[in-house]
């Protein structure tokens, strides 16, 4: 059948058109057209618009039109479908079982009726309108004709959902003749119909209906499939084995469901399914008590299963997660024991991996899920700050900034992997500093580090070192050590072009300034006495002047524990190049003009005017290098062990015969580095260095809490230590003893008070 639509026509023709025929007259003008367009037979053009008018025309010009049009409308509508009923009866007398035929002519019937819905109400809006005006109330032609739809269906509703039970059951079993078969499907889109766009109340027959297609489907599908399972688990499968079971049946019902269940109804269908595959108290004993074994074995592809199936269950879900959290803590600290904690790259290598290997299982099996990244977070961060593991002060942040100086210095850990390798390394690191109570240290010992390769120029990638910096600033490093940082890097490239100038201004090639921000850098300047070789002292004059002239105001002091420079050495041997750093050169050049003597240690101390401690540190690395198998300088008597043996009654003489070693042999010509670690003023002994660190974190304990008192002005003491500690958290977490000890200075300062009435309470005093 074909008609135009049309959807209005002009109010003002339609006003001007007044005629006096009567509604009896008019309607059997109008009863033959909705005839035919009811029984799906052609309907001309002019006689389809035609029906447009006389349906307005009804309503307009008889009083009484809208009443006996819905009246009339509704009667020829019971007449078509009375039709189709007797046939349908006609067929269930004829084979009271045969429910497939039945549902065949319902499916040619219902098609019909569904297409009818798109076009039949067109010509009867004025009347929905008309009605709305009079009466407040909204009537849908569509609706009207959905009930008398399901006043008929009702008489056939019990042998249509017998017919689609067995349609359903012999798809289920494989049958493919039956698959997505459109005969459910129109008994499926009859009860979407019903409860369509609410065009009666959620709590009206209609929407019973829809619901009850749905709980029809779910409680034919749970018998089908108790029984399933209950075959599947007599066969004792393995853990693994029955989730792929239940996979499967899974995404077989999911693409069915699809076809046979409403869109909005589809989320609840498929998690009805699964808690029949997977809460029957068999199969849940059977996967649950199989998931830790199956996450230590990295199995993804049943992890993957299982996350599928598990995931509706907050308990089982809840257990899945918690394998994962278990496995990161049990796993990492087996493998961290296994290795020894004196090799640092060996521990942190350790450590990468298995975050390697959880990110990844969490990106395949649990589609990178935040509630398991989660669990492994709190895995790794238990795990990296154990004390049973890394000691009651954690050595891991000194740990992964020396495994970083290895893979950014040159000719170091770098050679064993290549730049991405190395990229992927320090992105690793960076996740893994995430979960580092204290940042702080590392945030120390990188400094140092980073001093080192920028001061020495053995940096293997300056932009890699940037970048590795700026994913710091990332994870939310302190801001003032990120800033530090950046303004080293800064202080570099100008220093380069200062350096230009300066060889131009003094005609040599051979030196490289560096002018460094002393804030950025180091927190004060050596101010230890040292005699350099005049050449290099008269450069240091040169270049001070001209600095100052180039920039009015600012102080620029050399620093010699940041400085190193190559001399050379003619042995008997041959001739060698040596870096040094500025602190061995002044003791080197002691023998310049007495090459041969033998000096002690006082005429040491007098001729690089360096201090005595000082000087022994420098001797050990002269007499006692690790990199030559030749030692430059001599001592008599001869001394193995360390700078604590050296006394005043002992000599010490360069020795004449130093050569460099190479495949065996003596060479006469190479350079070799014996710099070392760059002996930075920051570096002191332990018990000192972890001296400071307490003192610093004790200076941060007191500046956070005073900032706390001070924005809030009266706190009490548990929102105090927890706003505290989350200032700090990025540095350090402080423990409640240092908390308590400073709040007790900050009163006894007078910066705060208790309050009289209520001891728990901190007031801010001005």
């Amino acid at each position: 059948m074909s008609v135009e639509t049309v959807q209005s026509t002009p109010e003002s023709l339609l006003m001007g058109m007044k005629d006096d025929i009567p509604f009896d007259e008019r309607w059997d003008r109008m009863k033959p057209v909705i005839q035919r367009l009811l029984s799906l037979e052609d309907v001309p053009r002019e006689e389809w618009h035609q029906l447009f008018w006389d349906v307005f025309a009804s309503i307009q010009w008889d009083p009484d039109g809208s009443e006996r049009l819905q009246t009339a409308l509704t009667t020829l509508v019971c007449e078509r479908f009375k039709k189709i009923r007797l046939a349908l009866e006609e067929i269930k007398e004829k084979d009271s079982s045969n429910y497939l035929e039945l549902m065949e002519h319902y499916r040619r019937e219902w098609d019909d009726f569904e297409s009818q819905l798109a076009y039949i109400p067109e010509p009867f809006r004025a009347l929905e309108i008309e009605f709305l005006e009079r009466t407040d109330e909204e009537l849908s032609i569509e609706f009207l004709l959905l009930l008398e739809w399901k006043f008929m269906f009702r008489s056939f509703e019990s042998e249509l959902r017998a017919g689609a039970k067995h349609l359903i059951y012999e798809e289920r079993c494989g049958n493919t003749e039956y698959k997505h078969d459109a005969r459910v499907q129109a008994l499926k889109m009859t009860y979407v119909h019903f409860g369509r766009k609410q065009l009666i109340s959620t709590s009206s027959p209609a929407k019973g209906l829809e619901l009850k297609w749905d709980q029809f489907y779910y409680k034919d599908r749970r018998d089908f499939y108790v029984k399933r399972v209950a075959d599947k688990l007599a066969e004792e499968p393995t853990a693994i084995e029955y989730m792929s079971f239940a996979l499967d049946v899974y995404n077989f019902e999911r693409k069915m469901t699809k076809q046979y269940i409403a869109e909005a109804s589809f989320k609840k269908s498929q998690d009805e399914l699964l808690e029949v595959l997977v809460n029957e108290p068999a199969a849940s004993e059977l996967i649950l008590t199989s998931i830790d074994s199956i996450v230590n074995a990295l199995d993804k592809e049943a992890l993957r299963i299982a996350f599928i199936l598990m995931r509706p269950d907050v308990d089982k879900s809840r257990a899945l997660r918690k394998a994962v959290n278990q496995y990161v803590i049990k796993k990492g600290t087996e493998r961290l024991k296994a290795c020894s904690l004196t090799d640092g790259d060996a521990a942190v290598s350790c450590v990468l991996k298995l975050y390697e290997e959880t990110d990844m299982l969490i990106e395949y099996a649990f589609m990178s899920h935040f509630k398991f990244t989660t669990e492994r977070d709190r895995g790794f961060n238990e795990l990296l700050n154990s004390a049973d593991i890394f000691g009651e002060e954690n050595k891991f942040p000194e740990m992964l900034a020396t495994h970083v100086d290895g893979l950014l210095r040159k000719k170091a850990l770098c050679r064993k992997y290549n730049e991405q390798e190395i990229e992927e390394r320090l992105f690793g690191i960076i996740n893994l500093l995430k979960y580092i109570d204290s940042k702080d240290l590392f945030m120390r010992h990188h400094k140092l580090h980073l001093t080192r390769r920028l001061v020495l120029n053995v940096s293997n990638d300056l932009q890699l070192e940037e970048n590795f910096v700026d994913g710091l600033r990332a994870i939310g490093m302190p801001s003032e050590y990120v800033n530090k940082l950046q303004r080293m890097f800064q202080d570099i490239k100008l220093s380069e072009g200062l350096s230009k100038d300066v060889k131009a201004m003094l005609k040599k090639d051979s030196i490289n300034v560096k002018v460094l921000s002393a804030g950025a850098w180091v927190r004060g300047l050596s101010r230890f006495p040292i005699q350099l070789p005049h050449q290099v002292e008269d450069s240091l004059n040169s270049i001070e002047s001209y600095y100052k002239e180039q920039h009015t105001g600012r102080k620029l002091s050399f620093h010699p524990l940041l400085s190193h420079g190559t001399m050379t050495f003619e042995s008997k041997v041959g001739k060698y190049e040596l870096d040094v750093t500025a602190v061995q050169m002044a003791v080197l050049s002691c023998w310049n003009r007495r090459a041969n003597s033998e000096l002690t240690i006082q005429e040491l101390c007098l001729g690089s005017l360096l201090p005595e401690s000082d000087l022994k540190k420098t001797l050990t690395s002269l007499t006692m290098n690790p990199k030559l198998k030749i030692q430059l300088v001599l001592t008599r008597p001869q001394v193995t062990k360390v700078a604590k043996e050296f006394t005043a009654g002992m000599t010490f003489r360069v020795n004449r015969a130093f050569a460099l070693i190479k495949s065996g042999k003596a060479a006469t010509r190479g350079k070799v580095s014996l710099i070392g670690r760059l002996p930075l003023t920051a570096e002191k002994a332990s018990k000192k260095e972890d001296d400071e660190i307490f003192q610093l974190r004790t200076l941060r304990v007191q500046e956070a809490a005073l900032k706390v008192l001070k924005a809030r002005r009266r706190v009490d003491a548990a929102t105090l230590s927890s706003e505290l500690t989350e200032l700090l958290k990025s540095q350090f977490l402080p423990t409640m003893k240092m908390i308590k000890e400073q709040l007790e200075w900050i009163i006894e300062q007078g910066f705060a008070e208790r309050d009289p009435k209520a001891k728990e309470i901190f007031v801010y005093k001005a």
